[in-house]
């Protein structure tokens, strides 16, 4: 229930979400502001999507550190082309950060992926700079996406 009412803010009042748009930047800050009060560290990591337009990737650290943990759950928060809702998947990912923080787990890092459905340079803006950051950073961790599939409430994943 929890995950379906996160997921109705992303759908209802933050739909389209293109990427370096208005309510792409909105939904950030709706994320920073959830991953926060879960008690993670967060920071934004800019991702270029043209000469004046940008945006972020939202990057929350498990408590205690600003590196990334063994795990990566990532997820994009910009709208595929047509505008589908994916809030269901964004709700999921918010929830899920929740209660690994409430269960006290951590050496899981989450990051919501900016820019990921732009259809600039070939897309995955979001997904290349999460990659160019790890590799940078020298840490190999698991890095699991999640991604919405059309049929709600149903998410995929895949780790890497």
């Amino acid at each position: 229930m929890r995950v379906e009412r996160l997921g109705r803010h992303f759908d209802a009042g933050l739909n389209p979400r293109p990427a370096g748009s208005r309510r792409e930047q909105l939904a950030s800050a709706y994320l920073v502001a959830h991953l926060a009060a879960a008690g993670y560290t967060v920071r934004l990591d800019p991702v270029p999507v043209a000469h004046t337009v940008d945006s972020s990737n939202v990057e929350a650290f498990p408590p205690g550190g600003d590196g990334f943990g063994r795990v990566v759950i990532a997820m994009a928060y910009d709208t595929p082309p047509g505008g589908a809702r994916t809030g269901t998947g964004l709700g999921l990912f918010l929830e899920l950060a929740r209660a690994l923080r409430a269960a006290g787990i951590t050496g899981v890092t989450f990051v919501a992926l900016g820019a990921d459905h732009a259809r600039i340079g070939g897309g995955r803006l979001g997904t290349r700079r999460l990659a160019r950051v790890l590799l940078d950073s020298g840490v190999r961790p698991l890095v699991v996406t999640l991604g919405a599939v059309t049929r709600a409430p149903y998410v995929a994943a895949r780790g890497y």
